[in-house]
Parts: structure tokens; sequence; C-alpha cells
């Protein structure tokens, strides 16, 4: 068998690289472009600082500062996904018309790369729930018309790491009698006071609660009635009396008591995004929205 010669070697070993394809592989796993086109390290690089930006847009809805916050958040991500993507492209543009195949330019390099970004991604993903910001969906109305069902919300995991819930504070906890089940509500009782419901109002400590935010729709005469009427209780150390906007469509505290310090893990601070399924669109008008 007659054997290749050094140019026909060399010319079998050049695959122009395309731009679209880099393009498409750092939109979907990078720095996977930038290893297509030769550039591993540039992409590693590229890669850490745009997720590291990317982190910080989605950190972004700790800030309640409505739709500019919401706007920041899209645009930085917007901003770092296409720098991956542009600069890859760039780069197969400027190297790739000559480019000689490297040791890792496999399809088995290439799908080893897809599966850790994927699997980093998960635990970037993780983390960031974790210790940073948890993002929900109302399921239920017990908070409208504060929040409505639909709402997709950010709880900020770090506003209670140095500071006590205060009054008045939308939260996130765990359900006590489910630690599986997370639920939001609004702080209204403080450890060590004393709580009651008379007709419908709140008082604590004996005078009465003023809350606008309470919302009370019509009894119906075929559903159980709701508990206006509660304690008086002293809550007790380390617990407080949370209750839904909604009061007649709430389940909390009048039922299950008061809630542990150590259950309350989040912050709402505003309504990212909203959908309404019954007419199925967007609430555009809520999106941004500072919950307060």
């Amino acid at each position: 068998m007659e054997s290749l010669s050094s140019h026909e070697r060399l010319q079998r070993d050049r695959r122009p690289r395309r731009p679209w394809l880099a393009g498409l592989a750092n939109l979907i796993a990078p720095p996977l472009g930038h290893i297509y086109t030769g550039k591993p390290l540039r992409g590693v690089v590229l890669t850490v600082v745009t997720t590291l930006f990317g982190i910080g847009a989605v950190s972004l809805v700790r800030w309640p500062f409505g739709v500019i916050t919401v706007t920041l958040m899209v645009l930085v991500l917007l901003i770092a996904y296409a720098v991956l993507i542009v600069d890859s492209i760039m780069v197969a543009r400027r190297f790739g018309r000559e480019y000689r195949l490297k040791c890792y330019n496999r399809l088995y390099v290439y799908l080893l790369v897809f599966v850790v970004v994927v699997t980093l991604g998960d635990v970037i993903k993780s983390g960031v729930r974790a210790y940073l910001v948890q993002a929900f969906r109302l399921p239920a109305n017990s908070m409208a018309p504060t929040l409505l069902i639909g709402d997709h919300i950010s709880a900020d995991k770090v506003a209670y790491r140095s500071r006590s819930p205060e009054r008045f504070e939308v939260v996130v906890f765990k359900f006590p009698d489910d630690p599986q089940k997370e639920m939001v509500k609004r702080v209204i009782g403080l450890p060590g006071e004393i709580i009651e419901i008379r007709e419908k109002k709140v008082f604590v400590n004996g005078k009465e609660l003023a809350e606008p935010y309470a919302y009370f729709t019509e009894d119906e005469p075929d559903k159980p009635l709701p508990l206006d009427v509660y304690g008086p209780l002293q809550i007790p150390e380390h617990g407080y009396v949370l209750l839904g906007d909604n009061r007649n469509r709430s389940y909390d505290s009048r039922f299950f008591g008061p809630v542990d310090r150590d259950k309350i893990f989040g912050q709402v601070r505003l309504v990212y995004f909203s959908w309404d399924r019954e007419n199925s669109n967007v609430r555009w008008g809520r999106i941004g929205k500072v919950v307060e």
C-alpha cells in the first residue's frame, strides 16, 4: 500500500472550523465551541468569567428595585452568553480556515466536555439555590392580592444570616408538619409577643395592628368558616406567627401554630415573572413588582 506524502497528511489533518457550529457548541455547553476551534484555555477562562457574571446576575434579584432589577439581571445574562458565543464565532473565522486537527478534536472528547459542563452546571445551580437565591412559583392564592397564582418569586437566602425576620416581611419557610414542603406567608407576630385575633383584627401586645395588605373574601356557606378568633397566645422564644394576606383562604399559623426561626430560610423580594394560566398570558404589569 502506497504511503501518504507529508503534504497529503497535512491536507488530511486540515479541517476548516465552521463559525456557526462553534457558536452553537458554546450555546449548548461552553467552552465546547472554543475547544472545537482550538482555543480551549481561552474558552475555559471566558466560561469561568461569564459564569461568575451569571451568578452575579441571578443574585441581583435580591435587590428590591423592581423592573430595574429584572432588566439588569436579564441584560447581564444575555451579555455573558453573547460574549461566549460571539468570541467562539470570531475565533473560528480568524483561525479556522486552515485549521489543523488537534488531539482533542475528537467526538469522545466533545461528549466528555458536554457531560462535565452539564454536571458542573447542576452543581452551580444547586449552590445558588442553597446559599444565595431560590426561585418559587405560587401554586395557590393564600397571599393574594400581594402574590397571585402564577407569580414567580425570588427568595433571598442571605437576608436572615445576619439578622432575624421582621414584622410584615414576606418569608419562605419549611412547613412544620412536612419539611419537604415550602410555604410563603407574612411575618405578623415576633418571639415573646402576645398575639390575638378578634373579629378578623390582629392585636399584638393588646394593640391593634394596622394591616393594609390583609384581604378578606366573602364567607361561603358551604365551606368551613375561617379562624377569625385566635389566641391570646404568647409566642415562644424563636417562634414567629406567620399569616397569609388572603385571610379566609390561607392555611397558616392559625392552624399549625408559631413557626420556629430555623424553619424560615428566605425573604421574598420581588416577582420576576408572572403567568396568568386562566387567560394563558403574561402579566407584564407584575414583572419586577417589589413584594412589600
